[in-house]
């Protein structure tokens, strides 16, 4: 359980058909600091986005929701209706 306050993150698996989630964050200090989200280690790819590739689960967003993770599904579709 994360201990810091809640990280906002996206979730993107719309073009992915392998069963991978992009995960972004825009506070790369802070996913920095978080150093794994779900086992996947937070790569930064500039100095504005934090990235990691996670695999995709049933009830992932409430998972990580749960986690104390802040979670935006604008690209996300759920695993179920793949």
């Amino acid at each position: 359980m994360r201990t810091e306050p809640q990280l906002k993150v996206k979730l993107d698996n719309l073009d992915r058909e392998d069963f991978t989630v992009l995960v972004t964050c825009q506070d790369v200090d802070a996913a920095k600091r978080d150093q794994t989200i779900r086992g996947a280690r937070w790569e930064a790819a500039d100095e504005w986005l934090a990235y990691a590739i996670i695999g995709d689960e049933d009830a992932l967003p409430a998972a990580l929701t749960a986690e104390g993770y802040d979670v935006d599904l604008t690209e996300y579709c759920p695993l179920t209706q793949h």
